[in-house]
């Protein structure tokens, strides 16, 4: 989790008790730019923490991990890498996931990744400035499907936070 979040229960635009009703499932945070989807997530994990202080979480910045992938390339391990990433036993946190520069390889990879965890019924986090029909148009509906299959939808409002600091 990045350190701007490891004080997550001091921000005051959380609302604890849409934490608590969805803590423990696999959830699709979606909304505009700067209204607290990566803070809700946070404040997820930390609850997840809270409750089971070894619980297994790969807080996953999408875009970085894009990146990340192409530097694989050459090295025989690229497969192997975004396997390990889809088979992670805990909770995947994806961050910003529509924010990565769509190709049919990173339209790929993301089915990919979506794919394994819904089969292998392995916890997911999403953020997404996206909702679910803007992913179907703009990635793949499989993938926006197979989100809607194993996420609860949870969509935030509001003005962009750091517009107003």
């Amino acid at each position: 989790m990045p350190k701007k979040y490891h004080k997550i229960k001091e921000f005051k635009r959380i609302n604890w008790k849409i934490i608590d009703q969805y803590v423990g499932k696999s959830v699709f945070i979606h909304g505009d730019t700067g209204t607290g989807k990566t803070s809700y997530m946070c404040a997820f994990i930390y609850k997840l923490l809270e409750k089971n202080p070894r619980e297994k979480i790969k807080f996953l910045p999408y875009s970085n991990f894009i990146i990340e992938i192409g530097d694989t390339f050459g090295t025989g391990n690229t497969f192997s890498f975004i396997q390990e990433v889809a088979n992670f036993q805990g909770w995947l946190c994806i961050d910003d996931l529509g924010a990565e520069r769509l190709t049919d390889w990173t339209r790929q990879i993301t089915y990919s990744i979506i794919n394994t965890r819904e089969q292998q019924e392995l916890p997911l986090l999403i953020t997404s400035n996206y909702s679910l029909e803007e992913l179907s148009e703009y990635i793949d509906h499989r993938i926006a499907s197979r989100i809607m299959g194993i996420c609860e939808i949870l969509e935030i409002k509001g003005e962009d936070v750091r517009l107003e600091l």
